[in-house]
């Protein structure tokens, strides 16, 4: 698997796209805290990402801490992948941890 690029978060009868990178050992993405797919995983302890034809379950890890979202969000411009060009106090931070590696 790549160590950046984009996936295909299921939930429901939807198909999101997040950019990612890997962050000690888990899929980090940036997100919007009131968005569907947030209250989605709050709700469910296991989610389908798809990486190309490959569907793997993870468990997703939601943070809230501005500061720590912040820094995460700085880690992934670092990264030079970042969905959003500019901060919003908005985000959480999404660490989707593979259960079958």
């Amino acid at each position: 698997m790549n160590p950046k690029g984009i996936m295909l978060l299921h939930y429901k009868d939807k198909q999101r796209k997040l950019n990612f990178v890997t962050h000690e050992g888990a899929l980090l993405a940036i997100t919007h805290g009131d968005s569907n797919k947030v209250a989605f995983m709050n709700e469910n302890d296991q989610v389908n990402l798809q990486f190309g034809k490959d569907i793997v379950s993870a468990t997703p890890e939601i943070i809230s801490n501005p500061k720590e979202v912040q820094e995460l969000y700085e880690f992934m411009e670092s990264e030079d992948n970042n969905h959003y060009p500019k901060y919003q106090d908005d985000f959480v931070a999404v660490k989707f941890h593979l259960n079958n590696k």
